[in-house]
């Protein structure tokens, strides 16, 4: 190669490093102290998302940079900034480039006014005013003047109307004036109603095996009752729980009738309604585990359930049979027969149970549900201090209220439920005995991320008999479980006779959990568990009481928390309390 042929390939060199050279820099945002506006701030910004992709030069970073302050200055007005200013400033070290976003907020507008006018105002109707009041929509002047605030009340607007006869009501306009003179925000809405409407004639398409008389037996209105897209959706969302679709769409099928009757087709598509599951299983105390049962969700082409299920564990074998007929009679309640045998090994007892049982579950309303029935059992008990062979009839029933705002991980709300079951044991002499059982859940978060839940649960139970014996060992009480004093051996947690477990006529638990959630997947839960279980009717709250502590890791699935917990008992009994006991299931302890 020659002289020159090395200065030109040199050269290229050169200028080939020059291309590929980055720009390095860091972004620091300063004037905004709220920690939830400036992380919505980031997510709009450039400067921000792009970092990992450097830029190739200054020009590109200092674009990059102008670019984002439209997008940043929407956030802020969005937010009730409506003066705000954004200035950006690059300073160049020789390591990077140090980038300064400088926010002036300004002063926070807040809403002056928030008028509806109708083109057609709806018929007389008190309860739809009322419910069209400010406060309702979620309006509370002179409060920040936040876009999603004003968006949500209009959601809110409509959603009331087609609750209350109007379904084809829609927004026409939205004046919005910002006067910089108040500081404030006047917000004026033009509403068109439509006609008010009535459930007219029913159409259902994309049915196969299910008979249509499941659905219109699912239905809670009547031809030419007031319409209302809260009983739609409801319709849907039941629909969709059968198990029996996969798609689920209710809609009016053309304009109203002469006489505002308003046609509505269902559309629907169908799963398979037969199934066979086969699983495994691990809980600490039950140890491995295996699980198999077939189901046909479809009997006789109405939605009756039958479902057959087997487990069997290191501990326990149970088969249970199900049939259930939903909707029985009325739309919410449910009828339920259950038969079930199952043999279990545990420390206070083994246990082999046959039962029957027949049980109606109603949806009272959206927070509150209940349950009635009847149980017939035979129940064999040996390796007890009471064994025995007894013949048992319940009235089993329950009563929940709850507020809470998920089953598996509830981060605020309270939950209350009831138990009583009153039995009469056949064994030799007729005994009665009356199980009961409250318990108060309470769940409260102190951000609005949720980052931190205080959770805590209080249950009292007592089982009122004239002896102690009248009640069968696998009826009464034991702490212990995975809901209570998590530190102590499972079922445990009871009067001892000659050093064993013999349960208890009743009992008292307390468990208090600060629930951190760390980060999107994983979150630690400390816990302080406490109780104790009486040989007498009522608890006596006397004598030393149980209690442990503890600490948790929850990883949050698809399918709900999988929780791992770690118990320690503080008052350990020797010979029978470990020292730490392991816990492991799915969702939340309560």
């Amino acid at each position: 190669m020659t002289d020159e042929q090395d200065f030109f390939f040199a050269l290229l060199l050169f200028f080939s490093s020059s291309l590929e050279a980055k720009i390095s820099y860091s972004v620091e945002y300063q004037g905004i102290e709220d920690a939830s506006l400036l992380k919505t701030l980031k997510s709009v910004s450039q400067l921000t998302n792009l970092k990992k992709h450097q830029p190739a030069s200054i020009q590109a970073l200092e674009y990059r940079a102008d670019a984002d302050i439209p997008e940043m200055l929407k956030v802020m007005r969005a937010h009730g900034y409506y003066e705000a200013k954004i200035e950006v400033s690059l300073q160049d070290f020789s390591s990077q480039i140090y980038v300064i976003v400088a926010i002036q907020s300004g002063p926070l507008y807040k809403i002056k006014d928030f008028t509806i006018n109708f083109y057609s105002p709806p018929k007389k109707n008190s309860i739809l005013w009322k419910r069209l009041e400010l406060e309702n929509l979620g309006i509370t002047l002179n409060k920040p003047a936040l876009t999603t605030t004003i968006l949500e009340a209009e959601q809110e607007t409509a959603k009331i109307l087609g609750q209350s006869g109007y379904p084809l009501a829609k927004i026409v306009s939205r004046d919005v004036r910002v006067d910089g003179k108040e500081k404030g925000v006047f917000v004026t809405l033009q509403i068109e109603t439509g006609p008010i409407c009535y459930f007219g004639p029913l159409s259902i398409t994309g049915l196969s095996s299910v008979k249509p008389l499941f659905i219109q037996q699912t239905i809670p209105w009547k031809e030419g009752d007031l319409y209302d897209s809260q009983l739609v959706e409801t319709t849907a969302e039941t629909m969709l729980r059968s198990g029996l679709f996969g798609a689920a769409f209710i809609k009016p099928s053309s304009a109203p009738t002469d006489h505002n009757l308003l046609p509505i087709e269902i559309d629907v598509s169908e799963t398979k309604h037969k199934s066979v599951n086969i699983g495994a299983s691990y809980q600490t105390y039950w140890g491995p585990g295996v699980t198999f049962g077939w189901e046909n969700r479809n009997v006789s082409g109405m939605g009756r359930k039958l479902s057959l299920q087997g487990d069997v564990t290191k501990r326990s074998i149970a088969g249970v049979a199900t049939y259930l007929y939903p909707n029985f009679l009325r739309i919410g309640q449910d009828h339920l027969w259950k038969m079930e045998a199952l043999h279990e090994s545990i420390i206070p007892y083994n246990q082999s149970d046959y039962s029957i049982m027949s049980r109606f579950d109603r949806r009272i309303s959206h927070r509150m549900s209940g349950s009635l029935g009847g149980k017939l059992e035979r129940m064999i008990v040996t390796d007890s201090v009471q064994d025995g062979k007894f013949v048992l009839f319940g009235l089993p029933a329950y009563l929940r209220w709850s507020s809470a705002n998920n089953l598996l991980n509830p981060t605020k709300g309270n939950t209350v439920e009831y138990r009583i079951t009153p039995t009469v044991n056949f064994t030799k002499k007729k005994h009665e005995f009356l199980y009961q059982e409250l318990s108060h859940s309470f769940y409260k978060s102190f951000d609005k991320r949720k980052i931190l839940v205080f959770a805590q649960k209080i249950t009292i139970g007592s089982i009122l008999s004239r002896e102690y014996e009248d009640v069968p060992m696998p009826n009464r009480f034991f702490g212990g479980s995975e809901e209570d004093l998590r530190g102590y051996r499972y079922f445990t947690v009871s009067p001892l006779i000659h050093g064993k477990p013999a349960g208890g006529r009743s009992a008292v638990y307390y468990t208090f959990e600060p629930r951190l959630r760390v980060s999107k997947s994983f979150g630690l839960v400390p816990f302080y568990d406490l109780g104790n279980v009486y040989k007498s009717v009522l608890p006596q709250f006397t004598g030393k009481w149980f209690s442990s502590v503890g600490f948790g890791v929850r990883y949050f699935s698809f399918m709900g928390p999988i929780r791992a917990d770690i118990g320690f008992p503080l008052y350990r009994r020797k010979g029978l309390d470990p020292k730490c006991r392991f816990l492991v299931s799915i969702g939340q302890s309560f």
